[in-house]
């Protein structure tokens, strides 16, 4: 089997889950999803990978992608967390791991 084949049922395995969570008739999904929405942050190192990680959501089935950088924190949220944003972690932490743009501190603030 080549890679591409691989690659092409990796893609139909993630667009029958995407499905799956779509279904109606699905007893565990309520309320039904009316879209899917996927958010990333980059900030002066990563903006190519950012692009990347959009284009492969709605390829897999996302409504839209909203890649975002550090102009929709607030003040008082750079003021409290900019520290985490900030921080520059050691090749050797950052081992078998992605970078999660200050620990992911800007997820919560932006989805609530």
């Amino acid at each position: 089997v080549g890679a591409s084949n691989i690659v092409e049922e990796l893609v139909n395995l993630a667009k029958k889950s995407l499905e799956r969570k779509r279904a109606r008739d699905n007893p565990l999904t309520s309320p039904e999803i009316a879209s899917i929405v996927h958010v990333n942050y980059a900030e002066g190192c990563c903006e190519a990978d950012q692009q990347l990680s959009s284009r492969q959501a709605l390829h897999l089935g996302a409504d839209e992608t909203r890649p975002l950088n550090g102009t929709f924190l607030s003040d008082d949220f750079l003021r409290d967390f900019g520290h985490l944003l900030k921080f520059t972690r050691s090749e050797t932490m950052m081992q078998h791991k992605t970078p999660s743009g200050g620990y992911l501190v800007w997820k919560p603030y932006i989805i609530l």
